[in-house]
């Protein structure tokens, strides 16, 4: 703790008392203060007085007391006396702790709303801390000066007076470049800027902040600020950007703020990439930051947001992009699923079928993605793919018998064997195996019917159709018999 040594006379003594001066040390009676102002307090310099007396005071009398100390001091020496400089320290305490008791009051309701016209009334605690300030910048040293404008600059914007602290903060940064107040004072003229929609210069002192590096303290809020000012100023690509970077920052991350961060950045994203070019600006975003893990959650949100707005085509467009753009991808058939569950909700009967085929040919067991991935990843998705095979196969025999088309039963047939082949321990297995075999009669295909119906009888004796599979197999060699002769 800082400290100086005052000589003070009985009379003295007796002024401060009458006036509530908190003369003590770390045991003195005092209620206890905020948090802050309880720091400030105990960073005041003590007063060595008659080690006799004894003074209860309260936050109020402890800041009457120095005001009155302060007071004396600063009309007691010449310009050569030491306590210039004591006071000037004292001054510095002082104005520190009516800035903290101002906004202390101000966070507890403690201010009471002057009247219409009367709105320096309410700010008078906070202008005298701005006061205190400017008279301490008369007398400070160089290396003082970059922390008392500053101080100035929050004072003047927290008595209601913007455009004086935005001066304060001007003059630190132009004379002060590279001081340790630098980045702050920059990032509070960015906002200042940016609430009164001047966007490009909120967007030249927000880049600053975001180029002295991640690790500041100011980072994360100054990219999203950044992000809105681009935007603000109609630059959809700079802004896309800054909000992608949120992203990464923020992305999960267990604290609230971050989360509640990324939520804001992915909505406004949402905006801004409907304005760039919706799912195919976001494709190519996405390419050019070699497409990030959290890519998904992006996809997700856009496609999201148009399904909600019922853009149904352009939902679907955004997962359909995501598959294409990432066909390895282990979220892939996620993607897939929900584009189908898309057009189901939507009711877009006729787009419902050629997507389950796609489904089939990107996920099923004769793809890339079903050679690249753990059964793990492949059970993750297996009922469904069960699920659209089964109807893919049945609808496929029941337009081949319509259309009487070879090619119609050969492509039921493979439906049916990818069925076979994917799900070998499947219940239903016999059941398959014997459609399979009449299928391909149908298709005029005994060899390939006769195999089906022999395993049928084969590995399943006593399926209900076995009797029916035996006879079929005669069928199908007596075929194959009139054909080789």
């Amino acid at each position: 703790m800082s400290r100086f040594t005052l000589t003070v006379t009985t009379a003295l003594v007796a002024a401060v008392a009458l006036s509530g001066c908190g003369l003590f040390r770390s045991g003195s009676v005092i209620k206890t203060p905020g948090p802050r102002l309880a720091k400030a307090i105990e960073r005041l310099p003590e007063l060595e007085l008659e080690p006799a007396v004894e003074i209860s005071a309260t936050e109020a009398d402890v800041l009457a007391a120095y005001r009155a100390i302060y007071d004396s001091t600063a009309t007691a020496a010449d310009s050569n006396d030491p306590k210039i400089q004591q006071n000037h320290n004292l001054g510095r305490r002082l104005a520190d702790l009516e800035l903290i008791r101002a906004e202390e009051q101000d966070a507890n309701g403690e201010l009471v709303a002057a009247p219409s016209g009367q709105g320096e009334a309410r700010n008078a605690p906070y202008s005298q801390a701005r006061d205190l300030y400017r008279t301490l910048l008369a007398t400070a040293q160089a290396e003082e000066r970059p922390q008392i404008l500053y101080q100035l600059a929050q004072s003047e914007d927290l008595a209601g007076d913007q455009a004086g602290a935005l001066s304060y903060l001007d003059q630190l940064i132009d004379e002060y470049p590279g001081s340790e107040f630098d980045v702050e004072a920059r990032f509070r003229r960015a906002e200042m800027h940016f609430s009164n929609a001047r966007y490009e210069n909120a967007a030249d002192d927000f880049t600053v902040v975001g180029a002295a590096g991640q690790e500041g303290k100011f980072w994360l809020h100054a990219t999203y600020m950044l992000g809105w000012s681009r935007f603000k100023q109609a630059k959809q690509d700079a802004a896309l950007e800054q909000f992608y970077n949120v992203v990464d920052a923020t992305v999960g991350s267990d604290s609230a703020n971050q989360q509640e961060l990324l939520d804001d950045a992915l909505r406004v994203l949402m905006l801004t990439l409907d304005y760039a070019g919706g799912s195919e600006a976001l494709a190519q975003d996405m390419r050019e930051r070699q497409k990030p893990q959290w890519q998904y959650l992006v996809y997700q949100r856009l496609a999201d947001e148009y399904v909600a707005q019922e853009r149904y085509v352009d939902g679907v467009a955004a997962w359909q992009e995501f598959v294409d753009e990432n066909p390895l991808d282990e979220r892939a058939p996620a993607a897939h699923i929900q584009m189908i569950k898309t057009l189901t909700d939507a009711n877009f009967p006729s787009e419902i079928a050629p997507k389950k085929q796609e489904f089939v040919a990107r996920y099923g067991v004769r793809s890339d993605f079903w050679g690249a991935h753990s059964a793990a990843v492949k059970q993750g998705y297996s009922v469904q793919l069960g699920s659209y095979l089964a109807e893919l196969s049945q609808a496929s025999h029941a337009s081949a018998q319509a259309s009487g088309k070879q090619a119609d039963y050969l492509l039921a047939a493979d439906y049916y064997e990818q069925s076979i082949e994917t799900f070998p321990s499947e219940e239903t297995l016999g059941d398959t195996l014997f459609l399979l075999g009449e299928v391909y009669t149908e298709a005029q295909q005994p060899e390939s019917a006769l195999a089906a119906y022999r395993r049928v009888t084969d590995d399943f004796p006593d399926h209900p159709d076995a009797a029916n599979a035996s006879y079929a197999s005669i069928l199908a060699l007596e075929q194959l018999g009139s054909s080789t002769g």
